[in-house]
């Protein structure tokens, strides 16, 4: 997982696009995550730095294990799509 800035050396959080939910909402306000927007580039980033640099993550089990786990700390819980 490549957490760090390639560019400047800084701590990098999630990098998170599109209409964010409550929990995105807080955790950004936080600095936990960066909010990119509701338009989603052709190829998209997944950190950014507080430098406003932004970079993709090979690993992207590890990015969103990363990001989900920063959404739950703020009240976030995956929905079953289990049948009853």
């Amino acid at each position: 997982m490549i957490s760090e800035c390639p560019e400047c050396g800084a701590a990098g959080v999630p990098l998170l696009f599109g209409l964010p939910g409550p929990e995105a909402m807080a955790a950004a306000a936080e600095g936990q995550v960066a909010l990119g927007g509701c338009v989603l580039p052709e190829r998209p980033a997944d950190w950014q730095c507080s430098q406003w640099h932004r970079w993709s993550e090979p690993d992207q089990r590890a990015w969103e294990e990363r990001l989900l786990a920063v959404l739950s700390a703020h009240g976030y819980r995956e929905a079953d799509d289990r049948l009853p």
